[in-house]
């Protein structure tokens, strides 16, 4: 039993050693094929048997055991029955290992996907929320306000730093994200003046929990682009965290005509969550608000 298993652990290995290297599966099987008949005669040669000697029952090589008919057909059986189990467990092994293969090369394959839509998207900066910032920097700088006009440069430069920088990342700390929202809140809110309201109601036992990068930035966006902010009906935008899930809400004050889609909406939102969270977010939309809920990853939990 002993000298079987071992050379079934060998052939397996040579077996599967040999498949992986092979250039082709014609030159795979011929190879097989050879070996096989070698390792076959080998295996009979040196193949332990039954003999007595002198009144005395020993174990013996094949070749020098007794000589009949019997002795050969049941060395033979076993030989090939090893040899026959030997190539249909290497042969599912390889299976196993190309499946294996195949996977990862789907996974590789999605995060490269991934990546080139999330770049894709990330570039897609909108040019008419660009020239609304400078137009709103411009309205400070001719009234003068030293102070404002300062730190509009600074807020504006810290919300395109980080979405240039978010290319190298697909996912971020709560803390970094929250940052960036608020800087990118308030170039909004320099525009409207005191019609604009946001709420970050954040508990720091949450700041360190993860979640995709950018995932604020288009809520935000869509908040500002498709409701009316007057100075009757001002906007409230809150964000909050509530048993480890994000919730972003707003009051509704639907626009007659809404400004150009940025192309980083909804859809690309629940997208990017999906593959890189492997969760998905949950849109509330009644007649009176609007709120998106995104699960947050606990980092104690990875």
């Amino acid at each position: 039993i002993t000298y079987y298993a071992i050379l079934s652990f060998l052939l397996i290995c040579i077996f599967v050693l040999m498949r992986a290297r092979a250039k082709s599966v014609a030159w795979f099987t011929l190879q097989a094929v050879v070996l096989a008949i070698a390792l076959t005669a080998v295996a009979i040669y040196f193949a332990p048997v039954v003999a007595f000697k002198d009144g005395v029952m020993r174990i013996v090589f094949f070749f020098d055991g007794p000589r009949h008919d019997n002795l050969y057909l049941v060395v033979l059986t076993k030989s090939l029955f090893m040899l026959v189990v030997s190539a249909l467990y290497s042969y599912i092994y390889s299976l196993m290992l190309q499946r294996e293969k195949i996977v990862v090369e789907n996974e590789r394959l999605k995060t490269e996907n991934l990546s080139t839509r999330y770049n894709m998207l990330v570039g897609q900066i909108n040019p008419h929320f660009f020239f609304n910032s400078l137009n709103s920097l411009a309205m400070l700088v001719r009234e003068g306000d030293t102070k404002h006009s300062l730190e509009y440069i600074d807020q504006l430069s810290y919300t395109f730093r980080y979405i240039i920088q978010s290319r190298n990342s697909s996912i971020t700390t709560l803390k970094e994200e929250l940052e960036f929202a608020e800087a990118y809140a308030y170039l909004f809110k320099i525009r409207y003046a005191d019609k604009l309201f946001f709420d970050f109601e954040v508990d720091d036992q949450y700041k360190s929990w993860m979640l995709p990068v950018l995932s604020l930035q288009p809520l935000i966006g869509n908040a500002v682009k498709h409701n009316t902010i007057t100075t009757k009906n001002p906007l409230h935008v809150v964000v909050r965290v509530v048993n480890g899930v994000l919730e972003i809400e707003n009051h509704k004050n639907p626009k007659l005509d809404t400004e150009p889609s940025t192309g980083l909406g909804l859809e690309n939102l629940r997208n990017r969550w999906q593959i890189i969270a492997g969760k998905d977010i949950e849109i509330i939309d009644e007649a009176q608000r609007f709120m998106v809920r995104l699960p947050l990853e606990n980092p104690n939990k990875r």
